[in-house]
């Protein structure tokens, strides 16, 4: 029982990082076809975080949105 309400602790900053992670970008892939090329640069960077929080199975910013967001109740 602790085990699965861990995960659930860990579910929601996840998927609040994986819609963080995917607005910025698709923002980048506007602002360089819009703007200019060289704001490729977000989508290339956030795409290699999501890469990396997928294969490592821990992603460095659905951590720091459980520290500073409101504590979850289960």
């Amino acid at each position: 029982m602790e085990n699965n309400q861990q995960c659930l602790k860990n579910f929601i900053p996840m998927r609040q990082a994986l819609v963080l992670g995917s607005l910025i970008n698709l923002t980048g892939i506007i602002l360089s076809l819009t703007v200019d090329i060289k704001y490729i640069a977000f989508s290339i960077v956030v795409s290699m975080g999501l890469m990396v929080s997928g294969l490592l199975g821990w992603c460095p910013m659905a951590y720091f949105l459980a520290k500073i967001g409101p504590k979850q109740k289960l």
